[in-house]
């Protein structure tokens, strides 16, 4: 399954679930789509484009979890890294050294 319908799919049942922090996640994830989409006025993504997206809100959330961590703002910390693990859902696994 594309990982665009992938999100979809996921954002459906964890409303189901009533699972916050997912569904919170998803919704971002899936208005990064969007946005994406918007932008050659398409309706669906490529797994490329989409992998890239993700990527990029995995970056921002590593730099929140850091500058939380050195502001000592461990909830919002944890927060971040509960939404960055459900990216990290989504993007393959990188080849250990």
């Amino acid at each position: 399954m594309p990982i665009f319908e992938d999100v979809s799919t996921g954002l459906k049942e964890a409303m189901k679930a009533r699972d916050e922090v997912r569904t919170a996640t998803l919704r971002m994830i899936r208005a990064a789509f969007l946005l994406e989409t918007k932008k050659d006025g398409s309706t669906t993504l490529a797994d490329e484009a989409c992998l890239a997206a993700l990527r990029r809100i995995e970056k921002q959330r590593q730099e929140s979890i850091e500058a939380f961590e050195s502001a000592g703002r461990a909830d919002r910390a944890a927060a971040e890294r509960a939404e960055l693990a459900v990216v990290q859902g989504f993007l393959p696994r990188l080849a250990d050294e």
